[in-house]
């Protein structure tokens, strides 16, 4: 699921032209880290999740995978 997630992002950044304004940052396990502009950060985080949701989908056909998001200044 993580591999199909970090997909569909890695297609959104492409399609969208912000493959270098927005920044993977440390891929874990079950998490994905990125670094984006302030401005685009809410925009990005409703995309992470969906794509995170997206790749659920494709293995949990039965019952919804949900996923969160954190929002950090760092």
């Amino acid at each position: 699921m993580f591999k199909y997630a970090c997909i569909f992002l890695y297609d959104y950044l492409i399609q969208n032209d912000l493959l270098f304004k927005v920044k993977f940052t440390i891929p874990a396990h079950d998490e994905i880290n990125i670094e984006s502009p302030e401005e685009i950060a809410d925009e990005m985080s409703r995309v992470l999740v969906d794509c995170m949701e997206r790749a659920g989908a494709v293995f949990c056909t039965n019952i919804k995978l949900g996923a969160d998001v954190q929002v950090g200044d760092c």
